[in-house]
């Protein structure tokens, strides 16, 4: 059950904070920091600061809205696994990811 008024209050800045405090550790917890995503996104923490998702992660998150649900989208997808063992491999360039990413799509799930 969602939280209500000040409660909910509370948590839309502990789940911000801790989403913020994750991105600013030089990349050591990309796991979390997509879960504490993809928690704003399903509760609609975001809601008691924007009206909209896409408006909350430019205005509070510094990131678009398609990167935050890209984001997420690799965390349902894959799991922890992804952003913990496997991304570390994966190249920079983000068509080269793609498809490394597709071809390992069955050792990541295996190892999750």
């Amino acid at each position: 059950m969602p939280a209500t008024g000040e409660a909910a209050l509370l948590d839309l800045g502990v789940v911000l904070g801790q989403t913020h405090a994750f991105g600013l550790i030089a990349g050591r917890c990309p796991a979390a920091q997509a879960e504490g995503l993809r928690r704003l996104r399903e509760n609609k923490l975001y809601k008691r600061l924007s009206e909209t998702w896409d408006d909350f992660c430019r205005d509070y998150l510094q990131i678009s809205k398609r990167e935050a649900d890209r984001t997420i989208h690799l965390l349902e997808e894959f799991g922890s696994a992804y952003f913990t063992e496997f991304n570390q491999w994966l190249p920079a360039n983000r068509s080269t990811r793609n498809a490394a990413t597709a071809t390992m799509k069955p050792k990541i799930a295996s190892a999750a």
